[in-house]
C-alpha cells in the first residue's frame, strides 16, 4: 500500500491509496537462438482507493483491514466517515 498524490496542473492535489502485490513469473531470455527462461519478480497494481482533494486524515492497516479515516482538512465534506476495506 502506498499513499499517492497527483497534481495534474490545476489547483487540485488528489490523493489515493494504491494497492500492489508482488508476484513471481517466468520470462524468456533469448540467447544464441535458444529461448531459456528465468525467474522474475513483478510488481502488480491491484487497485487504488481515492482520497479526494487535499485529504488530511489517518490511514492505518491492521489485521487485514485498511482503515481510511475521515478527511479532517479544510476541503472535507459535511458527513465524513471512516472507510474500512478488507485486504486479502
Amino acid at each position: 500500500m502506498v499513499e499517492c498524490y497527483d497534481c495534474g496542473g490545476g489547483t487540485g492535489v488528489f490523493g489515493s491509496v494504491a494497492l500492489f502485490a508482488l508476484e513471481h513469473d517466468r520470462a524468456l531470455v533469448e540467447a544464441d537462438g535458444s529461448a531459456p527462461s528465468r525467474m522474475r519478480l513483478l510488481l502488480k497494481t491491484v487497485g487504488a482507493l481515492p482520497l479526494g482533494d487535499r485529504y488530511v486524515g489517518k490511514i492505518s492497516y491492521s489485521g487485514g483491514q485498511l482503515t481510511i479515516g475521515p478527511d479532517e482538512g479544510r476541503f472535507a465534506g459535511e458527513n465524513e466517515i471512516a472507510r474500512r476495506v478488507p485486504i486479502k
